[in-house]
């Protein structure tokens, strides 16, 4: 069945993360201009996994968790026994996808190929939200 509740809090906090992803993208290409060569696409995409990349999931997790009203402390938790995973996933989808998306895509295009790719990608944090191995997995 449908978890209708569940399903839009994670629209939600995708629908939130639109103007975040503009300036974002915004900013890279005022960091890094000229044409999308395949070097500066590679610069940007570094930049984006660097520093964006584990702030957007880590708030994706906080979103979820506060708007299903768990404590700050359950919050935190499920942040630490999830980023690791998540971080680790996270390489094996997004760089692929921001490299075809700095080299190829046209800017005023760039949403609209990270929403398509960011579908399949809030599944999966939505799953790791509510996966229950995850909540009691222990960090090493």
């Amino acid at each position: 069945p449908v978890d209708y509740k569940r399903a839009s809090y994670s629209a939600f906090v995708g629908l939130c993360s639109g103007p975040l992803f503009h300036y974002w993208f915004k900013a890279l290409d005022h960091l890094i201009p000229g044409k999308e060569s395949m070097a500066n696409a590679a610069k940007k995409t570094l930049l984006d996994q660097a520093l964006a990349a584990p702030f957007i999931n880590t708030s994706f997790y906080w979103a979820i968790s506060t708007l299903e009203g768990h404590s700050q402390q359950e919050t935190w938790e499920k942040i630490r026994s999830t980023f690791l995973p998540t971080w680790r996933m996270n390489l094996t989808v997004w760089p692929a996808a921001q490299l075809i998306n700095f080299r190829v895509v046209p800017f005023d295009l760039r949403i609209l190929w990270l929403n398509a790719v960011g579908m399949g990608w809030r599944c999966y944090l939505s799953w790791m939200a509510h996966n229950k191995a995850t909540s009691t997995a222990k960090l090493t």
